[in-house]
């Protein structure tokens, strides 16, 4: 950098910082303020008024040496091609920063080549050096989205001297410069996303770009995009303090440089500065213009904008938007980490799948799941209509992380007298007293008693133990007796500790899930309130802790009902972990199989199968058949038929019920809840009498587990209530469904997902026996409970007022349908991430109240704009035109009569 363009950018720099202390100010007051901090020093005060308004004298000289040092204006050297040895070298192609590049060809071995050669004038050492270092960094990566280089030479110039050159991969192709339009979102996303990937392949190596632009990008003929300049890539140290960069030297392109670029820090090359330009030349692909504009007249008020975090919202706005905004924040902690979690956000808007950049809410996610999938989501949409399943109960419990994830926190000495205890206790039975078939439960019952007996005097020790002793009920489903152990161990926890010890943590997240699996949701959502508020006002506890505060909190919060903060909670335990751990750690796993479980929990099946795959492939070859394997096994079958695959899970199914017993114990929860939902499965492929078996066996376990009137007994009964309802065995399915709409509020609260679940499915029984008016009537109940507590544009809300306004119709009360349905179509629009063909099917049953209601004009628009909205399903066309001819003759006086339709509620 000249001397006087050293000056000009520190200046600038500095006047950056005086005009965002003097922010609150503006107009003469802003000037007259930003000129008393200049006096003295003109060159500061040139800087601060050409950020004023571009425009005062002296800005022209200054703005010079600036542009010159960004790069901008650079002309070839204009003296005759060079030569290299081995090369015939045919015209210029383009010039870089520094360097000329020509198009040659290499006799051996024989190819295309590019030859980049440092251009006269910028051979200083510095620059010699830095020229170099493109080549080894280039040599270092092996990727497809980086051009690659096959050798460092010289070249003979015309002058005589020589000059350093790069022997490059020669890709037949145009710039993305040369691209003047804005390209369709999903090719935009994937190009970004395979140069974002090319980048993090140069990051792992330790290379950073700093440069990235249109100009240095190439698209092949194959249409792929290819890196062809690392130019002022920087390279890092191993104790990652990146070399070769001058503090106050500014490199890059302005347009596509990140703040901290432009702030010229030494200590500010991070792998964000390349995720920023990407984000920067994501707008411009979508957009097919700059986000910054760098003529010479605006480089000053590019530097604004950029400075100030002021770059324009995408038009698209959605997803997109979001992905751009978070690669380029103002600030570079709340971008991308790294350049791969960019790509993989570009990938997923590619496909329309869920991005990471925005809050996960579920109507959010299963918007982007219609997206993908239309056809089949909007039939699984219609399909959740009447009968309502707890068929994600598989995987509602807990996994059986807890003892892994806390065992690593016991110190070695209470640890041996702890296995010690334990020892005594497994070889403790006497044949000649207790018989050749004594229970471990026994053996248990008698060793737990005698604990604090035993071990009163080290109160460490005793906690250790009742948190062993409470692990082991939990794993033989005793659940109530679990809980008094680690409650126990709590207690002493408390007693020694401070309350944000992690010790302490550990066990109330211990006791937390002891807590759902007996069905006291509140108490564990208190707890682990209270509980996340101590971690968080804690500096300097352990990432695994925090992780193991946050995936509990996310599960109490997903049996709650509140699956929108789950997914928050459980995403942050999971990055958490990630920084820490690899993806073999058993919490990690945990982690994982918690977050596939919330999207399950939310019918969310693609979602949570890619979820269990990738936690599946976690598992080494001896892990296969371990217990935690069979667990995440259940879950993947869950998914899959959950997406509707149910030849796919079957097998699975069945394998983890034959297998899994001498692993699990035969009443483990894994197993008992396979049998739980197993039977939809049978129905799905034509078997209903293994369904009915298996449903039965399911709702004996869970009597026999939990005991009568539990939340565990009254998941099995729903389920096989929901069997019976499918086999139209109405008859039989109405004393359970009666049974289960009493107590689920009961036990759980009414506003509680499961308990209105059960108050559904108890309405679509009444509805189906033909007992309307009772139907209707618990129906209006569950809408004003849903009304208070998610109000009127929830999908619940929705879908309920939508039964009921059908219902009301049948038994003639048009006016309230008419009013409900209209409620319905106004929370339903475009921008309510319900599918289209639920809002046909809302707006056919609006025009058929209407019809009723003789308010015939805005009957047909209802009707048409039904027809518009599921115009692929010939059933819902065959609908709207049987109420449109019910219109015609409403108009004309006569009465036709059709049948009412038995699916047309959601």
């Amino acid at each position: 950098m000249s001397t006087k363009g050293g000056r000009a950018h520190a200046a600038l720099v500095q006047a950056i910082e005086i005009l965002r202390e003097l922010e609150h100010l503006d107009g003469d007051d802003l000037a007259a303020a930003a000129h008393r901090r200049c006096e003295g020093n003109g060159d500061l005060l040139n800087a601060v008024r050409m950020l004023l308004d571009g425009a005062e004298p002296d800005s022209e000289g200054i703005q010079r040496d600036l542009d010159a040092d960004l790069g901008l204006g650079s002309t070839p050297d204009p003296s005759t091609t060079p030569s290299v040895d081995g090369i015939t070298i045919s015209h210029l192609i383009g010039s870089g920063g520094a360097g000329d590049v020509y198009a040659g060809r290499q006799e051996s071995p024989e190819r295309d080549v590019a030859v980049k050669v440092l251009r006269s004038g910028h051979s200083s050492r510095r620059a010699v050096h830095r020229f170099a270092r493109e080549g080894r960094a280039l040599a270092a990566i092996q990727h497809p989205s980086v051009a690659a280089i096959h050798a460092i030479s010289e070249a003979r110039l015309a002058s005589g001297g020589v000059a350093p050159c790069l022997i490059m991969e020669y890709v037949l192709g145009d710039t993305l410069a040369s691209v003047s339009e804005a390209i369709p979102l999903r090719r935009a996303a994937q190009l970004a996303a395979k140069i974002a990937r090319g980048l993090h392949a140069a990051h792992q190596r330790g290379i950073i770009h700093r440069d990235l632009k249109p100009s240095n990008v190439m698209i092949d003929q194959a249409g792929q995009p290819r890196i062809i300049d690392f130019g002022v890539a920087a390279l890092h140290t191993s104790d990652d303090t990146p070399r070769h960069t001058v503090t106050g030297e500014l490199l890059g392109t302005l347009g596509y440089m990140s703040p901290e670029q432009i702030d010229g820090s030494a200590d500010v090359a991070d792998v964000r500065i390349d995720v920023y330009a990407v984000g920067v030349l994501f707008y411009e692909l979508l957009t097919g213009k700059a986000a910054v504009e760098t003529g010479t007249t605006s480089s000053i008020h590019a530097i604004q904008a950029i400075m100030r975090g002021a770059l324009p919202k995408l038009p698209l706005g959605g997803d997109a938007d979001a992905v751009y905004r978070k690669a380029t924040e103002l600030d570079p902690f709340r971008r991308y980490e790294s350049a791969a979690a960019l790509a993989d956000d570009l990938e997923r808007l590619a496909d329309a799948r869920p991005v990471s950049a925005r809050p996960p809410s579920w109507v959010y996610l299963a918007s982007r799941l219609v997206r993908r999938r239309p056809v089949s989501s909007s039939l699984a949409a219609l399909a959740v209509a009447v009968i309502f399943s707890f068929g994600a109960a598989a995987v509602w419990g807990f996994s059986t992380a807890s003892r892994e994830r806390d065992s690593a926190l016991i110190a070695e000495a209470r640890a041996r007298e702890a296995a010690s205890f334990l020892r005594g206790m497994l070889t403790s039975p006497d044949p000649d007293q207790d018989g050749p078939d004594v229970r471990v439960i026994d053996v248990l019952n008698r060793s737990a008693e005698q604990i604090d007996t035993l071990h009163g005097d080290d109160p460490l020790v005793a906690m250790d133990l009742h948190r062993t002793i409470g692990w082991t009920y939990t794993s033989l489903s005793k659940q109530s007796e679990a809980q008094t152990h680690l409650l126990s161990a709590l207690a002493i926890a408390h007693d020694q500790f401070a309350d944000d010890d992690p010790e302490v943590l550990l066990l109330e997240c211990d006791v937390a899930e002891s807590e759902v699996q007996l069905g006291q949701i509140e108490s564990a959502l208190d707890r682990m309130t209270r509980t996340n508020r101590r971690m968080r006002a804690t500096t300097d506890l352990p990432p695994q802790t925090r992780a193991a505060v946050l995936m509990t909190l996310g599960e109490v919060l997903r049996n709650a009902g509140k699956a929108d903060e789950a997914f928050v909670a459980i995403d942050e335990a999971r990055d958490m972990l990630l920084s820490v751990s690899d993806t073999s750690d058993p919490q990690f796993r945990a982690t994982l199989s918690a977050l596939g479980r919330t999207y399950l929990e939310q019918s969310l099946a693609t979602a949570g199968r890619e979820v269990f795959e990738s936690l599946l492939a976690t598992f080494s070859a001896h892990e296969v058949g371990s217990a935690s394997w069979f667990i995440a096994r259940s879950n993947l079958a869950t998914a899959l038929a959950t997406e509707g695959r149910h030849e796919e899970a079957i097998p699975i199914y069945e394998e983890v019920l034959e297998a899994g017993p001498p692993v699990l114990g035969e009443m483990h929860f894994t197993l008992r809840m396979v049998r739980n939902i197993l039977p939809d499965s049978y129905i799905a492929v034509g078997e209903p009498d293994k369904a009915l078996e298996t449903s039965a066996r399911a709702v004996g376990d869970a009597l026999a587990v939990y005991g009568p009137d539990t939340t565990g007994e009254l998941m099995a009964l729903n389920n096989h209530a929901v069997l019976l309802m499918q086999l139209e065995k109405y008859e039989s399915a109405l004393p359970i469904t009666a049974r289960l709409a009493e107590q689920w509020p009961r036990l759980l609260a009414p506003e509680h997902p499961h308990a209105l679940r059960g108050l559904r499915n108890h309405a679509a029984v009444l509805d189906r026996l033909g007992r309307d008016a009772e139907a209707a009537a618990s129906f209006r109940d569950i809408a004003a409970i849903q009304q208070a507590t998610l109000g009127d544009a929830h999908f619940d809300t929705i879908v309920t007022k939508n039964n009921l306004a059908h219902l009301l119709e049948k038994l003639g009360e048009s006016e309230e349908a008419a009013q409900l349905m209209q409620s319905v179509v106004d929370h339903s629009g475009p921008d309510s991430g319900l599918p289209p063909p639920a809002r046909g099917i809302f707006q056919l049953n609006l025009g058929r109240s209407l019809i009723s209601l003789a308010r015939f004009e805005e009957a047909e628009t209802a009707l048409e704009a039904a027809s518009t909205l599921y115009p692929v399903n010939e059933s819902h066309q065959n609908k709207v035109r049987e109420a449109r001819t019910r219109l015609i003759a409403a108009r004309d006086g006569r009465d036709v009569q059709t049948e009412p339709n038995s699916d047309d509620p959601i």
